[in-house]
């Protein structure tokens, strides 16, 4: 009958929806990841004004400044020293006229480091 079949696919569409949803729950990212990352391993002279994260890549992109050449090797000796990255990119490091040193880093991680949910 027209009603059993406008049932049926009722019943199709909202099963379409349900395993679109699934999907969607399961792709679910952390992107509070690299900031807990971050404000466990930020040194004390050190700040960090952008803050850019690519979880589809994997990565996060940084601008920051040091006090020092010595607070950025200190900061880049405490992230090396850390499991959680695969790899880290430090660039475009600058004496800036207002004081400090300027630099970019990119901090690559592990693929599942944006799905795991922090505890």
């Amino acid at each position: 009958t027209p009603e059993q079949a406008q049932l049926e696919n009722s019943v199709f569409q909202l099963r379409a929806k349900l395993r679109d949803f699934a999907m969607l729950t399961q792709e679910q990212k952390n992107l509070l990841a690299p900031f807990e990352f971050l404000e466990a391993t930020v040194h004390p002279s050190v700040v960090f004004s952008t803050f850019n994260t690519n979880a589809k890549e994997h990565s996060v992109q940084i601008k920051g400044q040091a006090a020092s050449f010595v607070a950025l090797e200190e900061q880049i000796a405490i992230l090396e020293a850390r499991e959680e990255l695969t790899s880290l990119t430090l660039s475009d490091i600058r004496i800036l006229s207002e004081g400090g040193i300027g630099f970019q880093l990119e901090l690559q991680f592990p693929e599942d480091f944006f799905t795991s949910i922090s505890s």
